[in-house]
């Protein structure tokens, strides 16, 4: 085929293109959030965005022709910073505090990667320094509404045990309040992890991503306790739709594919092709999704096996695992809210509610879960349930 010429008009339109992605780009780094600039080898500013001017309270273009240690009034932790950068070749999350030229305190995670020449010369550095003054803050302060309402909860149930229905309630009403600020913080990262605000470094990735991961622990915390308190005060909804469970369990199975590879474990399945019930599947697939989630937490070796059955208009799935298994006096705890057994001796991630709550979600479902497990040996949880949901509420 002749080879087709791009016309004046088509060239001029593209170069158009081009300039205008060059601004965006510009202006997506000139008012980025997250502080950035580059520093030559002498340790001089030769570039910032509006951030790092705010961050450090100098007006206008000053900070360029500037070192870090000039802008900030606190030195040492500065100048070890780009020490430890030349040592290192790059600094990942690591946590200061700057002082600004108002003898303000800021507390920052910074980031510092080097740019060398083909021939190992170094020609600059990169850094990234996130604000966490916000998070702290919000985290102390989640941390002392924690304690304090911990406080208030306890005191209210030595005293008067019929007052549990309203203080679960009270917590229910907190979700606002407490998943607003957590939302927030989990939607920005994603946005800059996406590259929608520019394209990110490594280091910044990483340090996006801790933080990231660290807001959606905290929102699984806060909303693990808000379901809780929602079924115990007659609250919860369920949306009952007919539905095939053998396809909720499959994308159960595929969702945690990675992290069951990554720790040389096989998720095998029996089941049949279809199999309709009529419940609440996103409740149904977030017993499944806890129990595979232990059963891979808690197995570093050899299989999970995930069984689906039905018999006389009762379902039956369950999660068997090769694991270091659970001691005899510890079967009693499984259930119990904010209990956290270490079968191995290692302590895990985790709210210590989820089992506790997905037996709540089972028994709201008119269904139940059930636990048998041989120290040394595994265990195997079975979740039951009506082929058809037969409005039974707790």
């Amino acid at each position: 085929m002749p080879e087709e010429k791009i016309t004046q008009e088509e060239f001029q339109r593209i170069q158009e293109d081009l300039e205008d992605l060059e601004k965006y780009i510009e202006e997506l780094f000139t008012f980025l959030p997250l502080s950035i600039c580059t520093i030559n080898p002498l340790e001089i500013i030769i570039d910032a965005n509006r951030a790092l001017r705010n961050l450090s309270h100098y007006p206008g273009v000053e900070i360029i022709g500037k070192s870090l240690a000039d802008i900030f009034l606190e030195k040492k932790g500065i100048e070890n910073l780009l020490k430890e950068a030349r040592e290192k070749e790059k600094i990942e999350n690591k946590e200061l505090t700057l002082v600004s030229k108002e003898k303000k305190e800021i507390p920052v995670n910074v980031s510092v990667s080097e740019k060398k020449d083909e021939k190992g010369n170094l020609t600059r550095y990169f850094l990234a320094i996130f604000d966490i003054t916000e998070i702290k803050k919000f985290r102390e302060g989640l941390e002392e509404k924690v304690k304090e309402r911990t406080r208030e909860l306890t005191q209210a149930n030595i005293r008067l045990q019929e007052l549990d229905h309203l203080k679960s309630m009270f917590i229910a009403t907190m979700s606002h309040e407490l998943r607003t600020p957590l939302n927030s913080i989990i939607g920005f990262t994603g946005i800059m992890l996406m590259g929608m605000t520019g394209d990110l470094t490594e280091e910044q990735r990483r340090q996006l991503t801790l933080v990231k991961k660290s807001a959606n622990h905290l929102l699984e915390l806060i909303n693990d306790i808000i379901d809780k308190s929602k079924i115990e005060a007659g609250k919860a909804e369920v949306f009952i739709e007919q539905f095939d469970l053998p396809s909720v369990v499959q994308q159960v199975k595929e969702s945690f594919e990675v992290a069951a590879e990554g720790k040389g474990l096989k998720t095998l399945l029996n089941m049949p092709k279809r199999l309709e019930v009529i419940s609440d599947e996103r409740r149904i697939k977030q017993i499944i999704v806890n129990l595979v989630d232990n059963a891979i937490k808690f197995n570093d070796k050899g299989e999970i096996r995930i069984k689906v059955a039905e018999k006389d208009g009762v379902v039956e799935v369950s999660v068997e695992d090769t694991g270091p298994g659970i001691r005899k006096e510890d079967m009693d705890l499984l259930f119990d809210a904010f209990s956290k057994i270490h079968p191995g001796g290692e302590r895990k991630e985790g709210t210590g509610l989820g089992l506790h709550l997905s037996r709540k979600i089972a028994d709201l479902l008119g269904g139940q879960i059930s636990a048998e497990s041989e120290f040394g040996k595994g265990s195997t949880f079975t979740l039951t349930f009506p082929l058809g949901y037969k409005g039974v509420k707790v």
